[in-house]
């Protein structure tokens, strides 16, 4: 759960990013194939998947090495995990202002931003205006790199019930 709270911090910043920071990343909605990259002690997991936001609500879907979902409506975060037939439901009420801290994001270089959330420095590269990868170390030292492909800004999304997780009768569900 630890490790997927960092997973759900970060893609609620990156779901939050475009509609908050000014400049190059304005948008109202964003949807991406991604390749998250983990290096642990000289081991890398490798994560891919796709997510698409608007300014309310995200939708993660990992594909591999596990399938997950992770739903973002405001404050609130679901996470479905079918492999363990379990449900995972936590506020994000504790996160810290996400808007304020993009909002004070600094752009170093015609296609380099800076953030800071939750202690943790974030270092944001765009390609064509639009995110292409984002690099941090998290609080147990993994060096982790979300790299963007087929980013597709404002968008209009066909059905709206992406965003709302169905969530199977016999899952276990836990809630923090």
């Amino acid at each position: 759960i630890i490790k997927m709270k960092k997973f759900s911090k970060f893609a609620l910043f990156l779901a939050l990013s475009g509609s908050i920071l000014s400049g190059n990343l304005d948008f109202n909605t964003l949807k991406s194939d991604f390749t998250q990259v983990v290096l642990s002690e000289g081991k890398t997991l490798t994560y891919t998947g796709n997510f698409i936001a608007d300014a309310s609500h995200a939708f993660w879907h990992y594909e591999k090495p596990n399938i997950k979902n992770i739903y973002f409506s405001g404050s609130n975060a679901i996470i479905i995990e079918p492999t363990l037939e379990q449900v995972i439901q936590t506020s994000l009420k504790q996160t810290p202002d996400l808007s304020a801290i993009l909002r004070s994001a600094k752009q170093i270089s015609d296609e380099i931003y800076s953030a800071e959330f939750d202690g943790i420095k974030y270092k944001i590269k765009l390609k064509n205006g639009l995110p292409s990868q984002v690099t941090y170390k998290d609080k147990l030292e993994n060096d982790v790199t979300f790299t963007l492909e087929n980013a597709v800004k404002n968008e209009p999304i066909k059905d709206n019930k992406i965003f709302t997780p169905i969530i199977p009768a016999n899952f276990d569900i836990v809630t923090n």
